[in-house]
């Protein structure tokens, strides 16, 4: 059934039909096959196909388009949608399309958003930039750039395209979700619960807002949180967003103290990560911490510092996920010649290389950050694994290693979705075994390391004295602090603790058998 002019064209560049694949059908009726481009009868036969989810058929249709007219953009757009909707390969298309529609936003936001996944953020970012300059308004694009800003540590930079997104779009609950995505990774908890609640307000099936608010504990005394968690599970939802909401009804149990049921829906939500493919290979673990203490030894670090940057502007806060390096970050970050720039993925995407270069290109990314700080926080805990190339590049960089009782770190690893991160997160036997070989490599990097370069702290001496581990923290990297240093304010510190409270495996300790021997680092 061929569209109407003014519904959405079904090529999914979001104009209506009449601005968009209707101009072309027009100008290619009863055209020969030698022309410029097809036949409104094939337009609109592919248009119908799209439009009746008859993918396979119109993927067909597309690429006998293309082959015939290998320089219509049209032909190449229509192909990639099809394409993305059946889950296939179709970066080719993408670019193509993007290469022949110069002036076609969603035609870069379409390429954009297949970079992003892919990994490719430089490019996703370029891509997306081009679909903004055409279209400013954007909304779902203004919340992805906001979110890879987020990613490279320009946090004001992201929030004010996430405002802009919910201006343009009101109703547009990923803007308003990932605003507080935003704020609770700042420690901004009152406003990351409004952003939530908006959120879900303006759409109750937009699983990410009820994600956030459990994950700020913002259940409101009454069932309507959980009823709302098994709609939607009862639903269709994306396998990531059900893998969320499975963790997030574990911590309504949490709250609610009904344990077995919490730890029910934490073991529910990881073994549904591992029936899609979640693979970890203890041995290959003890393989690549071998590989990486037999790499980066002392004289290996030695010889690279020739080649080093001397820069002391960043500070690395490392260790375990879920350890307390937000927190850790959060308190140094008061000290006014000090921002946080959020986890960073520089290092862990980069791996091995020409250190110079590595340096150089690290202090180019953090110079699009706030000026005029000295240091600049970087609090990607696992660049615990990067310590020695780092170290190597940037010699006067410090390193703040925060641990946690091991028992408490594994659960809140087990309770929450790190899959895509850390393939050992969802089994606690796995958990068991790389807590221990992080343990193997802390210690060869204190034995490797100058002294003045890392600082082992516990997360539980910054709970309990932070006016101390603050004034530590500052003298560790170089800031001197006039009277009082300054400290996290109470509805802060008193909602992190809450969030990673000392001592909370015990609440679930008879399900916990193999975490038992987990030792405590050797300076605890």
């Amino acid at each position: 059934m061929k569209p109407q002019r003014n519904e959405a064209c079904p090529c999914g560049s979001g104009r209506k039909f009449k601005h968009c694949c209707w101009r072309g059908s027009q100008r290619s009726q009863a055209r020969p096959a030698n022309m410029a481009g097809p036949s409104t009868v094939e337009t609109n036969r592919l248009v119908a196909m799209i439009r009746g989810n008859r993918l396979a058929e119109a993927e067909i249709e597309a690429r006998s388009i293309v082959d015939r007219f290998p320089t219509l953009g049209f032909g190449w757009k229509c192909l990639s949608v099809t394409q993305v909707m059946q889950g296939k390969p179709a970066m080719d298309a993408l670019q193509t399309a993007a290469a022949l529609l110069p002036k076609d936003a969603e035609a870069h936001c379409n390429l954009g958003y297949a970079l992003r996944n892919s990994g490719r953020n430089n490019e996703a970012l370029a891509s997306y930039s081009k679909g903004l300059n055409l279209n400013p308004n954007n909304a779902e694009a203004l919340t992805i750039v906001g979110t890879l800003f987020r990613e490279r540590g320009r946090i004001k930079d992201a929030e004010n395209l996430y405002r802009n997104a919910m201006a343009i779009q009101p109703d547009f609950a990923p803007a308003r979700s990932a605003l507080g995505d935003l704020c609770a990774d700042r420690g901004r908890y009152s406003e990351a619960r409004d952003s939530y609640r908006s959120a879900v307000e303006e759409n109750a099936d937009w699983a990410p807002g009820w994600v956030g608010l459990a994950n700020c504990r913002a259940f409101d005394g009454d069932d309507r949180w959980l009823g709302n968690a098994q709609r939607l599970l009862q639903g269709s939802l994306r396998l990531q967003e059900a893998i969320d909401l499975r963790f997030a009804v574990g911590r309504y149990y949490d709250h609610q103290q009904d344990y077995e049921q919490a730890f029910a829906s934490f073991k529910d939500a990881n073994e549904l990560t591992i029936r899609h493919g979640l693979v970890f290979d203890p041995m290959q673990a003890t393989e690549q911490i071998d590989r990486i203490i037999n790499t980066f030894g002392r004289p290996w670090m030695e010889s690279r510092r020739a080649v080093a940057n001397h820069s002391n502007r960043p500070v690395f806060v490392v260790g375990m996920p879920d350890s307390g390096a937000a927190l850790a970050a959060h308190l140094l970050a008061v000290h006014p010649g000090v921002i946080d720039a959020g986890e960073l993925g520089y290092w862990l995407a980069r791996g091995a290389g020409r250190i110079d270069k590595a340096a150089q290109e690290y202090l180019q990314w953090l110079g699009e950050l706030e000026t005029g700080a000295d240091r600049v926080i970087d609090r990607m805990p696992t660049n615990y694994l990067m310590i020695g190339m780092i170290h190597a590049a940037l010699p006067n960089a410090h390193f703040i290693h925060v641990h946690r009782d091991p028992i408490d770190t594994c659960l809140a690893i087990y309770s929450n979705n790190f899959a895509s991160t850390c393939a050992y997160s969802a089994d606690l036997g796995n958990l068991a075994h790389q807590y221990r070989e992080y343990l193997r490599l802390m210690q060869h990097w204190r034995s490797v390391l100058p002294a003045g370069v890392m600082l082992d702290l516990s997360y539980e001496s910054l709970v309990r004295d932070p006016v101390s581990v603050g004034r530590t923290l500052f003298e560790f990297v170089g800031l001197t602090c006039l009277g009082q240093p300054p400290t996290l304010d109470s509805e802060q510190m008193r909602e992190a603790v809450a969030f990673r409270a000392v001592g909370s495996w015990r609440n679930y300790e008879k399900f916990l058998d193999p975490l038992r021997n987990l030792e405590l680092p050797q300076d605890a």
